[in-house]
């Protein structure tokens, strides 16, 4: 069953059990990423951490990696990932989990995963090795701090939280099935980044197109 709640930072920790086997988050240049995890860490103590980073960080990324590798304290093990080979992250990932859940598994377990500042393709990859790893018995709750604005003092049309397009792929883990033989449908939910669903449909050549709005 999937419940969704709005809460502040401050009184997040009511929301969650008081034994939590498993906490995971990732780093981010966003000081962000420190919001959740700072907020749990004040009334939780998770038996497990880890700290996603991505290898090829920046620097801002890199510093709130070691802020939120103190936060997290005991048990807490830095996950390397890699945003360039989603083969190597979702490798990473899966001996992570592996070792979190081989160290801890008495009963059910109660998974925490702060969502705030993972990319949209490691947090599939992530969520589909979960599936993948964890019991029907077990509980996954997602935490997410959302931002106030982005961009902050541009008018609305420069507003940006990344832009362009560096290449174009199926997430690891979920292919699809393209056969030359039948016809294609591509599905775009193009919210406003429409140079991105122009972009698929000149990938893909689909023979049917329909637009989500």
């Amino acid at each position: 069953m999937i419940e969704i709640d709005r809460v502040s930072l401050s009184a997040i920790h009511r929301k969650l059990p008081d034994a939590v086997n498993l906490f995971i988050c990732s780093a981010s240049f966003e000081r962000r990423c420190l919001s959740v995890p700072m907020a749990l860490a004040q009334a939780l103590s998770p038996q497990r951490s880890l700290v996603c980073v991505n290898a090829r960080s920046v620097v801002p990324a890199a510093e709130n990696a070691k802020a939120l590798m103190g936060v997290c304290r005991l048990n807490c093990e830095r996950v390397s990932l890699d945003r360039g080979n989603p083969v190597r992250t979702a490798d990473s990932l899966s001996a992570a989990l592996s070792r979190a859940f081989n160290s801890s598994r008495q009963g059910s377990q109660t998974v925490v995963v702060d969502i705030t500042t993972f990319t949209h393709e490691a947090l599939l990859i992530l969520l589909r090795l979960l599936q993948n790893t964890a019991e029907k018995r077990d509980r996954l709750l997602l935490a997410y701090s959302p931002a106030a604005e982005y961009s902050v003092g541009l008018p609305p049309s420069e507003k940006w939280l990344s832009r362009g397009i560096r290449g174009i792929r199926s997430v690891l883990g979920y292919p699809g099935e393209l056969k030359p033989s039948l016809k294609s449908h591509l599905i775009i939910l193009p919210g406003f980044e429409f140079h991105r669903a122009a972009r698929l449909l000149d990938a893909f050549q689909p023979n049917f197109v329909s637009i989500g709005l």
